[in-house]
């Protein structure tokens, strides 16, 4: 059986190639799960301020209605 010896400068140029492709793939990989990351915490945070605002909408049209009928209230007073 025969085998192949592999100089060490051939090893460096071929360890080097392969760490540079898994970096840049791991790189890519990693960019698109922070995108998605940073979608759905956007949309997170825009559904939670939503409902915050329904909720102070509610809030306030029911003070302004119980100060309507205060006003009615002391106008036939």
């Amino acid at each position: 059986m025969r085998t192949k010896t592999i100089n060490k400068k051939t090893f460096i140029k071929m360890f080097f190639s392969m760490f540079t492709i898994s970096l840049v793939l791991a790189l890519i990989v990693f960019t698109f799960y922070e995108i998605n990351l940073s979608k759905e915490s956007k949309i997170k945070l825009i559904n939670e301020e939503s409902l915050a605002l329904e909720t102070l909408e509610r809030i306030i049209g029911n003070d302004l209605k119980n100060v309507v009928s205060d006003l009615e209230f002391m106008r036939y007073e």
